[in-house]
């Protein structure tokens, strides 16, 4: 809830500066944790609103397509599987095999097919995934050009070779400590990218040289 809100007071603030820009005028702007929280329903939200039904747990499972979910291999490792298109759901079915058998029953022809019959889809799915390890159907995937990705702890995200391609690692020298590592702004802008020229301050450090700055005007 801290991290999205303080996501929405920027875009709110930026904003607030393109209206200013235009209008020269300046505004309040509000932004709490519970909304910020509220509006992560988002899709749910939006149906429950406009349907009136009480929408059901779903877990990993996507409420709307299926399959859309994580999946536990053999090795115990699990994946998400994202399979959002009919041309997905024909490869898909392809690498696993049934295309024969599952992809031709007619409750499971289209997606609000298997929508309505999900419970008696994915634990047929869930049998024939765990017959194989992650890494296996990870591959197969890929080449078929299905969405997917392991579920990585902590260690393996940052020890994942996206991560040092993407740079996003930043190390900053630290007076107190010596050097520290940090997460990257994950907005690339082409023209004026992030800079990381100071490490993350120490508490109090810098209202004096804050306070002692001129108030700009819009005038100026």
């Amino acid at each position: 809830a801290d991290v999205t809100t303080g996501y929405n007071a920027t875009l709110g603030i930026l904003a607030a500066l393109l209206v200013r820009e235009r209008t020269g005028s300046g505004q309040f702007l509000e932004v709490s944790l519970f909304d910020s929280q509220v509006a992560w329903l988002a899709n749910v939200g939006g149906g429950y609103l406009n349907t009136g039904r009480r929408p059901r747990r779903w877990g990993n499972q996507h409420p709307n397509i299926v399959p859309y979910q994580v999946f536990r291999a053999s090795d115990g490792r699990h994946f998400v599987l994202a399979v959002g298109t009919e041309a997905l759901w024909e490869r898909f079915c392809r690498v696993l095999g049934i295309e024969n058998t599952l992809a031709r029953d007619p409750r499971f022809a289209t997606n609000p097919d298997r929508v309505a019959h999900r419970d008696e889809l994915v634990p047929q799915l869930e049998e024939i995934i765990a017959t194989r390890p992650a890494a296996h159907w990870l591959e197969q995937l890929r080449a078929a050009d299905i969405p997917t990705g392991p579920v990585q702890s902590v260690e393996e995200a940052f020890a994942d070779p996206q991560t040092e391609a993407r740079r996003l690692v930043v190390e900053l020298e630290h007076s107190r400590i010596g050097c520290t590592r940090s997460i990257a702004n994950p907005a690339r802008l082409s023209a004026t990218p992030p800079t990381y020229l100071l490490p993350p301050p120490a508490p109090g450090q810098h209202p004096p040289q804050v306070l002692a700055e001129p108030c700009p005007s819009h005038e100026e």
